[in-house]
């Protein structure tokens, strides 16, 4: 936004950005690597698997999908088990290189979460 609180022309279409995954999901935390845009959040697996799985989008200054980034643009992270109603995540950028990525693991019929902790370099 400038300084009036109207949206930035030069990112994505009239200030806002919007990527369907083509079925539900949520931003969770957002962070910078850099100028570009790390977007942490959670999807579900499939248009008919509801089982949530959280994911990172690396987006480039302009509001594009940086598609160098994961496949195309998009990293999901494997939970064996899969994640609940508690999708919530966390990310961290050190070095400024290595990311850190964390958030729950459902354990499954214990309904009992773990915490896992991802590196990305």
């Amino acid at each position: 936004a400038d300084k009036d609180g109207k949206a930035a022309a030069g990112f994505g279409t009239n200030g806002y950005v919007r990527l369907s995954l083509g079925m539900n999901a949520e931003i969770t935390k957002l962070t910078m690597q850099g100028s570009k845009i790390l977007a942490l959040g959670w999807a579900a697996k499939s248009a008919t698997d509801a089982t949530k799985e959280m994911l990172l989008v690396r987006f480039n200054s302009d509001g594009s999908v940086d598609t160098t980034f994961g496949t195309s643009g998009i990293i999901r992270f494997a939970n064996p088990g899969g994640f609940t109603g508690d999708t919530r995540g966390t990310a961290a950028l050190w070095d400024g290189s290595s990311l850190f990525v964390a958030g729950p693991a459902y354990r499954g019929a214990t309904s009992l979460n773990d915490m896992m902790i991802w590196r990305l370099n």
